[in-house]
């Protein structure tokens, strides 16, 4: 609640950051932010990026990500000193502008003139003031956020305390980017009637995919392109009890639904998914959408080493039908980054809901 606090705060007060932007922008006269998805420029002086402040600022946003088959961080940054900062540059999707008040040098002099010399002078009495973001300062569809201090230690200290806050606020403006560009044509919505209709759930799916299983208990869409082959499936069965999110036993069911249904080839039954036991698996516990669940990434493969990737899953429970459902994202890509592939299959997993939320929606 803290750093949200904080950010109103923030806007009340710092909003006249860059001084070049002061008075409101006619965004329909600015041109569109251009960038690579996951990609942020981060702006800051040369000496506190080589230093501890830079360590902490690639702690938060180039952590590795977890359950993919090669290293990739959290977001791709490219590091940019002050004095290097052009018109092509502040053209991006994503900036992250870091400096603290204290330091005299030429870099961090550029980036302390975007705030006003009342908003320091706030910042210093309130020390609790680290943070600001905004929209559309250089270009239209852009995030920009603001990381300063009074000095450096209390930045540090402000930075590692809101590490994943810090994270999540760009992985959430990502999703919102990557669902805007995969729904910006129709969906299918004879799949979604028929998730409804047979399944009593529902699920927005992106135009080209395919139904590729319909049957009691399990629905399978794909998306096949040249070099990508995008997979999502739905399972379920009766709730007993709740051993059943313990991790195990949600890797029980997985396997018990892929065992069943999912193959490299139809016709030869030991060619089913399952998990790459050597690689590391990923389990906690979340709130998906007002439910309990167990979310779970790791490494998928055909049980003959034909095929692997990466998968994401959430397992949770419809209390109205007594029904535990298991749902999961997968790629098959071999060769190429998957960390956006991944985001595209989280943000479409993300819209389940079954039909008694829908129905709750709808009074």
């Amino acid at each position: 609640m803290k750093y949200f606090l904080y950010i109103v705060i923030a806007f009340t007060t710092i909003i006249s950051c860059d001084s070049s932007t002061s008075g409101k922008k006619d965004e329909s006269l600015m041109a569109v932010a251009k960038g690579k998805s996951g990609e942020i420029i981060l702006v800051m002086d040369s000496t506190k990026w080589e230093g501890t402040l830079g360590d902490e600022i690639r702690d938060i946003f180039m952590l590795p990500v977890e359950g993919l088959p090669r290293p990739e961080s959290l977001f791709t940054i490219r590091y940019i000193d002050p004095r290097k900062l052009n018109s092509v540059l502040k053209g991006v999707k994503n900036m992250i502008f870091v400096t603290t008040f204290d330091s005299r040098s030429r870099g961090s002099k550029i980036i302390n003139n975007f705030f006003t010399k009342e908003s320091k002078e706030k910042i210093k009495q309130n020390e609790n003031i680290f943070l600001v973001t905004d929209k559309n300062v250089f270009a239209k569809g852009q995030e920009v956020m603001y990381l300063f201090g009074n000095n450096q230690e209390i930045l540090i200290n402000h930075l590692a305390t809101n590490k994943q806050k810090l994270r999540d606020h760009f992985n959430s403006i990502e999703a919102k980017r990557t669902s805007k560009t995969i729904y910006k044509g129709k969906r299918v919505k004879g799949i979604e009637e028929a998730l409804l209709k047979d399944h009593n759930c529902f699920l927005k799916v992106p135009y080209g995919y395919n139904l590729v299983q319909n049957e009691k208990g399990f629905v399978w869409i794909r998306r096949i392109d040249t070099d990508i082959d995008r997979d999502i499936f739905i399972g379920y069965t009766d709730f007993t009890d709740e051993s059943v999110f313990e991790n195990a036993k949600v890797m029980e069911l997985r396997h018990s639904i892929t065992k069943q249904y999912l193959f490299d080839d139809p016709e030869k039954p030991e060619t089913y998914l399952t998990i790459q036991k050597e690689a590391p698996l990923f389990q906690r516990d979340i709130n998906f959408y007002n439910k309990y669940a167990v979310e779970t990434k790791g490494l998928w493969k055909t049980n003959n080493n034909s095929m692997g990737g990466p998968f994401k899953s959430y397992t949770f429970v419809d209390e109205t039908l007594n029904r535990v459902y298991y749902i999961e994202g997968f790629v098959y890509s071999p060769g190429k980054n998957q960390r956006e592939l991944m985001r595209e299959m989280d943000v479409i997993l993300a819209t389940f809901r079954t039909q008694s939320e829908l129905n709750s929606k709808s009074k």
